[in-house]
This record gives C-alpha cells, sequence and structure tokens, in this order.
C-alpha cells in the first residue's frame, strides 16, 4: 500500500472528516460503509494514521464525492507534484 505525503495525509484527513459531518455519519458508519474499524477511521481523521492511496477511490464512493472534492485546499503547486489537472 503506498501512503500519501504528511501534508497531503493532513489535509484528506481534515477533509474526509468534514465530509462525513457533512452526511452526519459517525466514524462508525463510515467505517462500515468501508468495511473496516472506528479506530481505522478515527486514526485518519486524528492524523495518527495515513490514509493508503488505495483508500481514496473507496473514501470517494463511501461519502459519493469526487476525488477533488477530498483534495480542496491542495494548492496548484501539489496538485501539480500529483499529476492532477483540475481544469
Amino acid at each position: 500500500m503506498s501512503l500519501v505525503s504528511q501534508p497531503l495525509s493532513a489535509l484528506l484527513a481534515r477533509n474526509v472528516a468534514a465530509e462525513r459531518v457533512r452526511r452526519r455519519w459517525t466514524q462508525a458508519e463510515l467505517a462500515g460503509q468501508l468495511g473496516v474499524s472506528r479506530a481505522t477511521v478515527g486514526g485518519w481523521e486524528a492524523g495518527s494514521r495515513q490514509i493508503g492511496v488505495d483508500w481514496l477511490l473507496p473514501l470517494c464512493g463511501a461519502l459519493d464525492v469526487p476525488l477533488a472534492k477530498l483534495l480542496d485546499g491542495l494548492d496548484g503547486p501539489g496538485m501539480q507534484r500529483l499529476g492532477i489537472d483540475r481544469r
């Protein structure tokens, strides 16, 4: 499993938590959608666990958001390093 960079991981953690709260889900409910433990989701959101790249699309699917929404707040150079074009 590939892990994302530390600054990106913190950004993802904030955005995952925000989307989960927007849906009015508990960490346990999101965990159930993903087939992981509540502690895993809590760790992602707290930053004590990094979100693996292989979890990005499942998170998008569970939260019903595009990847761009989870990357919201990433600056232009950060997007370029990831090879993402928002046009």
